[in-house]
């Protein structure tokens, strides 16, 4: 028995912030607060982004986040942000304490903390809202997933900044955003002009790959990023991007290999040597046509 006790006692001391919150240490500290944000401190937070989003939602429990699971159990993910209202939060800790107290037990065995907190409140009666999964990024900002169906919604965090030098920088590129950032507006951000809005492009120009040497704009390859073996040229690997339409946000040529990657989304990126990269500009800038201006 006191080793249990004792194995609790040192779970409690090492919880993580999704822990910490099933504990009530959030909810007693700050009954009355409308809002609890959960976030890992490798995790950049874009307030102009998300105070319009909280001022939007109303009165009933919200549970909201990056969806991540599968069938089993669906849960926001700890490190692009949680975000909980004050009526999730009273209808855990104070109208089921009995799920509270089943979560510290879980706590001694569980590794992820935001599945423990998923469970926990599916027990109180709170689900996941995945409506609103499309406003957080599980990567940093040069690597977050650019979707056509994002293109034009802001966002409101960016994750994987654990280096230091890291997190200064975001703070820095974000310094003067002062209107909610879109997905889109990353390329703004790190000084990418956006190759779709050349005025001097005509639409037949614009409708041929536009290419960027030594650079990635799809992010690797593999999962949901399709590849074509043997494509001899750049050029080629574009045009394939181009003729799947909405499937094909951007591509990325690897001369060595010949591989041709295209991949759903498109990133920022960054310089990679013997790569030929473009963003699908065609599609682009249908969509942004119609985003909405703030």
């Amino acid at each position: 028995m006191n080793s249990i006790h004792q194995q609790q006692q040192q779970a409690h001391l090492e919880l993580r912030p999704s822990h910490q919150f099933i504990s009530g240490l959030a909810y007693s500290k700050f009954p009355n607060k409308k809002w609890c944000l959960l976030v890992d401190d490798d995790t950049y937070l874009v307030q102009p982004s998300l105070k319009p989003l909280l001022a939007h939602l109303g009165s009933v429990p919200y549970y909201i986040g990056n969806a991540v699971g599968d069938f089993r159990i669906r849960f926001a993910h700890g490190g692009s942000g949680i975000i909980l209202s004050q009526g999730a939060m009273s209808s855990l800790i104070l109208d089921n304490p009995h799920a509270v107290r089943t979560a510290h037990l879980e706590s001694l065995s569980e590794t992820w903390g935001d599945r423990l907190l998923a469970r926990t409140l599916i027990r109180a009666g709170v689900y996941l809202d995945e409506e609103y999964s499309h406003l957080f990024s599980g990567e940093p900002p040069r690597w977050a997933k650019i979707r056509p169906d994002r293109f034009c919604c802001p966002i409101i965090t960016f994750h994987g900044l654990g280096q230091p030098e890291k997190m200064h920088q975001a703070g820095e590129s974000f310094r003067n955003v002062s209107k909610p950032l879109l997905w889109s507006d990353i390329w703004d951000v790190h000084g990418m002009s956006r190759p779709w809005r050349q005025s001097t492009l005509t639409a037949d120009e614009l409708a041929k790959p536009i290419e960027y040497a030594n650079w990635d704009h799809a992010g690797g390859s593999g999962g949901e990023v399709a590849v074509v073996e043997g494509a001899e040229k750049a050029e080629e690997c574009g045009r394939k991007c181009y003729e799947r339409g909405s499937e094909c946000m951007a591509w990325t040529w690897e001369k060595e290999t010949r591989r041709c990657n295209l991949s759903p989304w498109m990133i920022v990126g960054e310089k990679v040597e013997g790569k030929v990269s473009g963003p699908n500009g065609k599609l682009a800038r249908e969509l942004e046509m119609v985003c909405l201006k703030y």
